[in-house]
């Protein structure tokens, strides 16, 4: 039975190729230089910012932690996209967002790599290739001659100087890399917590179950579709009575194959139990040892029990355990579970969230309802509230706790992106390199409308 460390090398190969591919297609980070800005996290919404200031012609620094692109959503394994579009009633898909957000989702389909959407309940869902999410990443970076990118980079240093972030410093890189405004699209708000930046309150210290996404191969025709899912599901039950699976995998959700035809079959389970933190980079590693153990004891399972399944085989676990809470930074407006739900109008809007802040707290809660349709996201919560010149986008933006489930799905972390990528497009512009308190609502109307174009 193969190892965890094997596991490990299953994930290394495909991210050694993006790797490959981002080396080869974009210029090296250069000594002490200035950018008109300097993007953060290379998620989701860090790509969709970094993007959005290249074509608009400034020089954009995009600091990437992980050697490749598209954060959580290529290296986590999770097939579906939420965020896209709005809950309705009926079975035709409306997009929430247009922009960047609708662009490359019809780019991921054109090539190959997604399809849909797909009904999910009253939410209508993308289906994906998590390698083929990061492949278009690289080749959308590719194409910026103003975007430059540093990989596997972690910030050591924030210099700080009369309320705006002056440069950041880089381990491994000498010298100091100044800008003039700053995009936060990390996990965890960690720009903005090296910066001295407050951070938005009421964090538990016990809260939201993370889940653990693998993929079995070799799985045989017709396993990927709604009946073979029922069936497999029904056979690792009985497993779990009979004392042959563990408990924990009661919890395990078949997931829609990420395309029709596609072998692998994704497994999802959450985490149970008091024992988890998602604050504490313990139980982080405590997951990952028990996914992997979970994964290599179900594929057992599955090889001497379930008929066809002989030579099936654990062929992808995520890099890490995807973790459903972290630091959001205290902005000039704090966006409160009330606003989502009630689907708040504001005079700053710059685009929409239409996943209510309930949805996908685990596998098994994934009721979303909207009492006044899709909520508003003011700009005033993509800026610091104690620098001038840091913007936040993704799920770091100044939110209460409960409504970071909204903010975190990649149709609205794209939306946020490009949002806080024109935004500090006008900061850089400006004399202040600012916008000023009270002028939001006067920018923000500009930035709406390219969000929200039809592409």
């Amino acid at each position: 039975m193969p190892s965890l460390s094997c596991l490990s090398k299953i994930f290394a190969l495909h991210q050694n190729n993006l790797t490959l591919a981002l080396e080869n297609a974009l210029p090296p980070l250069p000594g002490n230089q200035h950018f008109d800005a300097i993007v953060v996290g290379a998620g989701t919404a860090g790509v969709a910012s970094a993007i959005t200031l290249a074509r608009a012609g400034h020089r954009a620094l995009l600091v990437a932690r992980r050697p490749i692109l598209g954060g959580n959503s290529g290296d986590l394994l999770v097939h579906s996209m939420s965020g896209f579009y709005r809950t309705s009633p009926d079975v035709i898909p409306r997009p929430a967002n247009g922009g960047f957000s609708m662009e490359f989702a019809q780019r991921l389909i054109k090539r190959g790599g997604g399809c849909g959407p797909v009904r999910a309940g009253r939410q209508d869902i993308l289906l994906r290739k998590p390698a083929d999410f990061s492949d278009l990443c690289v080749d959308l970076c590719s194409r910026e001659t103003n975007l430059t990118l540093a990989l596997d980079s972690d910030i050591e240093e924030v210099t700080v100087v009369d309320g705006q972030i002056e440069s950041i410093e880089i381990a491994g890189h000498e010298g100091a890399l100044g800008g003039s405004v700053f995009i936060d699209a990390t996990r965890d708000a960690e720009l903005a917590f090296l910066a001295g930046a407050e951070m938005a309150p009421d964090l538990p210290p016990r809260c939201g179950r993370t889940a653990f996404i693998f993929e079995i191969g070799d799985v045989p025709v017709g396993f990927a579709d709604q009946r073979g899912r029922l069936a497999l599901s029904s056979k690792v039950v009985e497993g779990i009575h009979s004392g042959l699976l563990n408990p924990q995998l009661a919890f395990a959700v078949m997931h829609l194959a990420p395309l029709p035809n596609t072998p692998p079959l994704p497994i999802n389970f959450d985490s149970e139990g008091d024992h988890y933190s998602a604050l504490n980079p313990e139980s982080l590693t405590l997951i990952q040892i028990l996914g992997g153990n979970l994964a290599l004891e179900l594929q057992a399972y599955l090889r001497s029990v379930v008929e066809g399944f002989g030579k099936c085989r654990v062929s992808m676990v995520p890099a890490m355990p995807p973790p459903r809470v972290s630091r959001r930074v205290a902005g000039r407006y704090c966006l409160t579970v009330d606003d989502i739900a009630k689907g708040v109008r504001f005079s700053d809007a710059v685009c929409y969230s239409s996943w209510s802040s309930g949805a996908g707290e685990s596998t098994r809660n994934v009721a979303s309802e909207f009492r006044g349709g899709p909520a508003d996201i003011p700009l005033r919560s993509l800026i610091a509230k104690d620098f001038s010149n840091l913007l936040m986008a993704g799920r770091c933006i100044s939110t209460e706790y409960g409504v970071q489930g909204a903010m975190r799905v990649v149709g609205t972390c794209f939306a946020t992106g490009q949002a806080a990528g024109l935004a500090a497009s006008v900061m850089v512009l400006s004399e202040q390199k600012t916008i000023l308190p009270g002028a939001e609502d006067s920018v923000a109307p500009h930035i709406y409308a390219q969000v929200l174009k039809e592409i």
